[in-house]
């Protein structure tokens, strides 16, 4: 009986920590894509997502682990192209979820690796296992999919040949051999059929445990990224303010420089005040002690007299300079906001100026790719070719999550990896050092120093430190 062949199912499944928020077909997947359908409970955030093709028997055959994007009124990113069905042709073989090694795209085993950073991998962890989640919502059939059970298989018929009566029959002897070399032919063929199934289970073993260690070491490569750009963040604030704090020392230095010249100036001239009346008093030595009494009183009021008024104008100087750093940092904020304006209002224009032609381009499913050293292809979208036309260090930067001076210190290392340490004479050291590969790793002043160099930074980085 010949039975009418129904294709895969497509879906597309929508999860977050191990629950599934959403589920649909392909075509409702499609009418998001198109801005027809909004998601309101995915708004305004970057979601998870399945890619599935599903069999007859609700067995899934292939997978694509990818990311989306939606804004604050839950339409998709209209930037977001990610050939899924190409990711599917040329994708690996993952776990068997029934019916088979499925095929598998995820960040780890990607196989076009521009798209790598759209890519997400699988938690494989017992208990939170995703594979097994989404098997497990599949088979319940939520979707209304055509499910045809799988026909059981048939053995072939052995035909039987009539007994011709002139065979001659087998004696006891010849019957016992016939069955025992029948017995050891079946035990030869069971143990070739099960040794060929444990081999099959032990490779798919194999793979699955592959490819959870990769998406372990993935993950964990993920958080040592985080941890060293929250760690450069870090050293980039305490160097600000290590920096602000020598400024200030540096302008204290002075101030008592010019307070303790203003003391010395004042203590001189009370001197000769003091040695005045003292010669004032030799010359009235013969007075009564009544009138030196009085003169001493004159003197001590006197002297208290322009100590205030030294105090006063020294005070008076004190607060005038206070006041004028206020407004001189009042002044550089409002020339920062009317720098900062113009900028945006330079960036607008210039985004007005070729928004049609950049729509008119992604309308026609063109993509950028720019190529910046070290770091390979990196996905612009339309609204960042502003942004990267103007500034593409700044725009790379960004990208990698690191400060401006600390990637273009890095693109310098990543072209000439050598020593940029000062030696006495003057002359920059120039020894070569490895090359450090990803700017998240690059450290300034450790990352482009020899041994030696970076042995003595870290010396006077922890004197700094101690004072």
């Amino acid at each position: 009986m010949n039975h009418s062949i129904v294709e895969n199912a497509q879906a597309v499944v929508f999860m977050k920590d191990n629950k599934v928020q959403r589920e649909m077909l392909f075509s409702e997947f499609e009418a998001v894509l198109d801005s027809f359908i909004p998601l309101p409970e995915l708004a305004q955030s970057q979601s998870t997502a399945v890619y599935l093709e599903i069999n007859p028997q609700l067995l899934i055959e292939a997978a694509v682990f990818f990311r989306i994007n939606f804004d604050r009124e839950g339409f998709p990113d209209k930037s977001w192209n990610v050939p899924l069905s190409q990711l599917v042709e040329s994708a690996a073989h993952g776990p068997d979820l029934g019916a088979g090694p499925i095929k598998l795209s995820c960040y780890t085993q990607c196989s076009l690796p521009w798209l790598q950073r759209s890519l997400w991998d699988p938690d494989m962890t017992p208990g939170v296992n995703n594979f097994a989640a989404l098997k497990k919502v599949i088979a319940k059939n939520r979707l209304g999919l055509t499910y045809v059970p799988q026909a059981p298989v048939q053995p072939n018929p052995i035909a039987v040949q009539p007994i011709q009566e002139n065979i001659p029959t087998l004696n006891a002897v010849d019957e016992r051999r016939y069955e025992k070399s029948s017995i050891l032919e079946i035990e030869d063929e069971l143990r070739e059929k099960y040794q060929k199934s444990f081999r099959n289970r032990l490779a798919n073993t194999l793979k699955k445990q592959r490819l959870q260690l990769a998406t372990l070491k993935n993950r964990h490569q993920q958080r040592i990224d985080q941890l060293n750009l929250e760690h450069q963040r870090r050293v980039d604030l305490h160097k600000s303010e290590i920096e602000s704090l020598k400024t200030d020392l540096a302008a204290q230095e002075r101030f008592v420089s010019e307070l303790k010249l203003t003391i010395d100036n004042q203590s001189l001239k009370m001197a000769n005040v003091r040695e005045y009346f003292e010669e004032k008093l030799k010359s009235v030595k013969n007075v009564g002690d009544e009138q030196i009494s009085i003169l001493n009183r004159h003197f001590e009021v006197e002297s208290e007299t322009k100590i205030q008024a030294a105090t006063k104008d020294l005070k008076e100087q004190l607060q005038m300079r206070e006041i004028e750093l206020m407004y001189l940092s009042e002044h550089q904020k409002n020339l920062a906001d009317e720098l900062a304006q113009a900028q945006r209002e330079r960036d607008k224009l210039q985004e007005d100026k070729s928004k049609d032609v950049l729509q008119d381009i992604v309308d026609a499913g063109i993509s950028f790719v720019a190529y910046q050293t070290g770091l390979g292809h990196l996905n612009v979208s339309k609204d960042e070719i502003a942004s990267y036309m103007s500034n593409p260090d700044e725009f790379a930067a960004q990208k990698c999550g690191v400060s401006l001076p600390t990637y273009k210190a890095w693109l310098a290392h990543f072209k000439t990896p050598t020593c940029q340490a000062l030696q006495k004479d003057g002359s920059v050291c120039g020894v070569p050092i490895t090359r450090v590969t990803s700017p998240l790793d690059f450290h300034p002043g450790e990352s482009d120093r020899c041994s030696d160099h970076c042995h003595n930074n870290v010396i006077k980085l922890n004197a700094v430190n101690n004072k």
